[in-house]
């Protein structure tokens, strides 16, 4: 630094002349060599020491003395000892004084910095004294010493500082103009650039192109197939015009508004397409069925749509905050139908809520009600439970009913039967491996521990299904194709055999139907009917379904995994004899070697396929599965 430390520290801490003045006494430097030949030099304010002291690169300087305001011993503000070049660069160094004004500095070459090191002439070294108040302080030169570097290794070095100027003039080298490449090899890329054409064309062809759909596409959806024919034609201009003619910031604005036509346009082209080809596949899917399923708008106009859900009051409902250390809270709605000893949970399976079980619950919670009492619940993700788009897990799933059990204090050794279908299935082998001992039985029905194509699917065909699932479809024709992989097809054709439906005047708790005149439940024209009415009403509803909420189950549902030690560890705990699993050969949903593969690995004390039936036995076969439940709910009461 090229302004004076020691001016500048006296005259901060010097506020006014006085009389007295800060000096000091008893002054002694010291250069400590570990040979053991120390120096050692006295002095004081007004003798400074006479020899030019020698600093070696393993010695320390040490001085001592005691500070006085006047002629009292007292320890200064500020002390510091300033070791100066003949260039007038400084480097200060604090004193460490006590309160009777003994004060003590040590230096070694480390501590000096570089430009002082490099030094040729000797440094002068002067003691800074000054305090606030009245004193005078003082800045007393008191010895000089040189600086010996070690022989043995190189001299310290350093960087002269930047100084903003004048640079050396810079020189630039431009390549050279890229020539073009061989004709050889740009006859080859075109050549390969045409050859793609007639590959598209067969592959059109190959996937069942026919130009008599032109009229077709033309006729239906005109301007968006012209527009995107014409946008595609456009790009290909744009590219030749820059080749040619244009530079890029010609061709990027064109390129932009070509694209967006194109995305436009052909979004609404293809869509026209995909709907034509769905309605085709739909119309042959119908030419092979034994009925006529009748139209999303047939069935809502239809007398019984309005009470397709029964109007079953349960006799304890509520909503439970769950997960609030996962993610959550997450609002889970339940319901309690019956209050009978005998406590059944049925968990529903992918995009279903509560009221799917509504033959279950009218059978066990309202003709039986002093005998049973069911809790059903919609799962996260549907129904009038909250919907939060993250990833759904069935560990998850099942954690949020553990939660749900404890809210209504279902909490005993085998107090309630667990009954899961599908997906429902999934979370109740979570819930089992989780409170295997709370369980009274488990009953698992058309389910999988990790999904399993079968020999009678190509891969190709298990691919097929799941994206069948999120691939966009009419209202109809996704009814239509969910129905088929339920229910088998004759089922679907026979007339509604919702024979156990309510009555207002004989089911307990039963409210009346709306839109009929004397509140009785009307039936639908075939079973198809009254299962599309479930999913139009479902659907309609504000909050019942939602695309993303269905997306989520279907996550969780493809990623459950249970491994054969996991299955087997559950049903030790759980009791073989409690455990009955059921799949039916004509389920298109689950395959049936799922469940075969199920009762191989958990080898239950009751393991049924089943011939005929399909995916959803609670609507199929009703009266055969609640009359089955009960037997076997009254015989694993006797456990």
């Amino acid at each position: 630094m090229r302004f004076s430390v020691a001016s500048t520290l006296l005259a901060l801490a010097t506020v006014a002349s006085a009389a007295s003045s800060w000096t000091f006494s008893d002054g002694t430097v010291k250069v400590l060599s570990k040979a053991g030949n120390d120096a050692v030099e006295k002095f004081s304010g007004v003798d400074r020491v006479q020899n030019t002291l020698t600093l070696g690169h393993q010695d320390k300087l040490k001085v001592t003395l005691t500070t006085k305001d006047g002629s009292t011993a007292k320890r200064p503000h500020q002390a510091f000892l300033v070791v100066k070049e003949a260039s007038g660069l400084e480097a200060p160094f604090p004193l460490t004084v006590k309160d009777s004004g003994k004060g003590t500095v040590e230096i070694s070459q480390k501590d000096l910095p570089v430009q002082l090191l490099l030094s040729q002439e000797p440094l002068e070294a002067s003691l800074v004294l000054a305090s606030f108040g009245s004193s005078k302080g003082s800045v007393t030169p008191v010895f000089d010493f040189t600086v010996k570097l070690d022989a043995a290794t190189s001299a310290p070095s350093y960087e002269k500082p930047l100084r903003y100027g004048k640079l050396a003039e810079i020189h630039h080298i431009f390549r050279a103009d890229p020539k073009n490449p061989p004709k050889i090899v740009s006859i080859t890329f075109a050549l390969a650039v045409l050859a793609t054409v007639p590959a598209l064309f067969i592959g059109w062809f190959a996937l069942g192109g026919n130009f008599t759909h032109v009229q077709k596409a033309l006729g239906n959806a005109p301007i968006s197939h012209v527009v995107f024919f014409g946008s595609i034609v456009a790009m290909e201009g744009v590219f030749f015009l820059y080749y040619t003619q244009w530079n890029l910031f010609q061709t990027l604005p064109a390129i932009g508004a070509v694209g967006v036509a194109a995305f436009l346009s052909g979004t609404k082209a293809l869509g026209e397409v995909q709907r034509r080809r769905l309605a085709e596949v739909f119309n042959k899917q119908q030419d092979t069925m034994t009925f006529t399923p009748p139209s999303a708008e047939e069935t809502v106009n239809h007398p019984a749509f309005a009470s397709v859900i029964w109007a079953l009051e349960p006799h304890q409902q509520g909503i439970v905050e769950v997960a609030k250390g996962r993610g959550g809270p997450v609002k889970i709605a339940w319901e309690i139908h019956g209050d009978g000893p005998t406590k059944v949970l049925f968990i529903m399976g992918l995009a279903g809520i509560k009221t799917s079980w509504q033959r279950q619950t009218k059978y066990f919670g309202h003709d039986r009600s002093n005998e049973y009492s069911v809790l059903i619940l919609d799962n996260r993700g549907m129904g009038d439970s909250d919907k939060p788009i993250a990833r759904y897990t069935t560990s998850g799933m099942a954690a949020d009913i553990v939660e749900v059990l404890d809210h209504v204090g279902w909490t005993a050794e085998r107090e309630f039967h667990l009954v899961g279908l599908s997906l429902g299935g999934m979370i109740a082998q979570e819930v089992a491996y989780a409170i295997p001992t709370r369980l009274r039985s488990l009953t698992l029905m058309g389910t999988t521990a990790q999904f399993e194509s079968g020999p009678a699917k190509s891969w190709s065909d298990a691919m097929w299904q799941r994206l069948s699932f999120v691939v966009p479809k009419s209202e109809d024709q996704s009814i239509f194709d969910t129905g088929r992989k339920l229910f088998p097809e004759d089922w679907l054709a026979a007339p509604d055999d919702a024979a156990s439906l309510p009555s207002p005047k004989m089911t307990s708790r039963c409210g009346p139907a709306p839109g009929t005149p004397d509140g009785e439940y009307r039936t639908f024209n075939n079973n198809f009917q009254r299962f599309q009415a479930q999913e139009l009403f479902k659907k309609r509803h504000a909050s019942w379904f939602t695309q993303q909420g269905f997306l989520c189950q279907l996550i969780a549902a493809a990623g459950h995994r249970k491994t054969p030690q996991q299955l087997k560890t559950m049903a030790d705990r759980v009791g073989r004899e409690r455990i009955l699993v059921m799949h039916g050969t004509v389920d298109n949903m689950i395959t049936v070697p799922n469940g075969e593969k199920l009762i191989k690995h958990i080898e239950p004390g009751m393991g049924l396929i089943v011939e005929g039936m399909g995916h959803a036995p609670i609507m199929d076969r009703a009266e055969w599965l609640n009359a089955l439940l009960e037997e076997r709910f009254t015989a694993w009461g006797k456990l």
